[in-house]
């Protein structure tokens, strides 16, 4: 059985259709109100890590502490794990932009605050326009846009604080072809890839689930990219490999000076039921598939 760790009460619904379809044994663990005991929980062969940075937008961030401890405690157990090593990537940005430029990926000029204060010693020479963003962010939550120095330091006491205070500003990159490009990966290959197009939000989160929280259909367009450039793709891959990541999704975007810019990787990564033009699209059951395999090989080690 597969034990499936998560705390949104809606995005894992297609997983869990997929996994019945199948016959594919699996328990809910909803860690937005949970508990264990450390000397008499019983532990399952394998579990799945869906831990959603956007959880405090729900006030679930309790879900947060106790995830982290369930999941050493799981592995102290001989828990195998998908997406347990490098899991706080999931809620930290910051920890992201340095994983990227440690692995030779190129991000926007970013500068790391924990107070609105701070904002009067931006550097001078930082571009405008910029975006301020919590560190643990999910859905392109409370990002903000700023055009000028004046208009950043009049709104700093507006500029909404996420539980653990911590905040980046980053250089605004303009994305020279209208899209930015989000690509999928699952154990070690690409599981499918996006040109999605903004609209007014920063809300670029590709489910279908995620239209539903925020009220509607989404105004972004999402259309699939069937032409990933090799180098790029082979340089994700190593770092998912490297950070021993088993699926998630990085977004990043071409500048006008024609280079790719990293700032965004997912490692709850929710996918979309159908894109225009395209028949047969089930990442879903893909990932169903994926896990069972998962479970059949950890059940013969065993």
């Amino acid at each position: 059985m597969i034990g499936i760790l998560y705390e949104h009460p809606t995005w894992l619904a297609p997983l869990f259709a997929a996994l019945e379809d199948r016959h594919i044994p699996y328990k809910r663990l909803d860690l937005s109100s949970f508990a264990y005991d450390m000397q008499d929980t019983a532990v399952l062969p394998l579990y799945v890590n869906r831990l959603s940075a956007s959880s405090y937008q729900r006030n679930n961030q309790r879900a947060i502490a106790l995830a982290f401890s369930f999941l050493q405690f799981l592995a102290a157990n001989g828990a195998r794990i998908l997406n347990y090593h490098n899991a706080h990537l999931e809620v930290n940005k910051v920890d992201q932009l340095l994983a990227f430029r440690q692995h030779g990926l190129r991000t926007p000029r970013t500068w790391v605050f924990n107070h609105s204060a701070q904002l009067r010693h931006l550097p001078a020479d930082f571009p405008f326009p910029l975006l301020v963003k919590p560190a643990q962010g999910g859905a392109g939550s409370l990002i903000q846009r700023f055009e000028t120095r004046q208009e950043l330091l009049d709104g700093a006491c507006h500029i909404p604080t996420p539980p653990d205070a911590l905040r980046l500003v980053q250089e605004y990159i303009r994305p020279a072809h209208g899209y930015i490009n989000r690509v999928e990966i699952l154990r070690g290959k690409l599981l499918y890839a996006l040109h999605v197009y903004p609209a007014e939000s920063f809300n670029l989160c590709p489910a279908d689930a995620c239209e539903v929280d925020a009220g509607g259909t989404s105004s972004a367009r999402f259309l699939l990219n069937t032409h990933v450039d090799e180098n790029l793709l082979e340089a994700i891959i190593r770092l998912f490999a490297a950070l021993r990541l088993d699926f998630g999704s990085i977004e990043y975007l071409e500048g006008d000076d024609g280079e790719p810019y990293f700032y965004d990787l997912n490692l709850n990564s929710n996918y979309r039921t159908t894109l225009p033009g395209v028949e047969h699209f089930d990442p879903w059951g893909t990932l169903a598939e994926c896990l069972g395999a998962q479970l059949d090989a950890v059940s013969v080690s065993r």
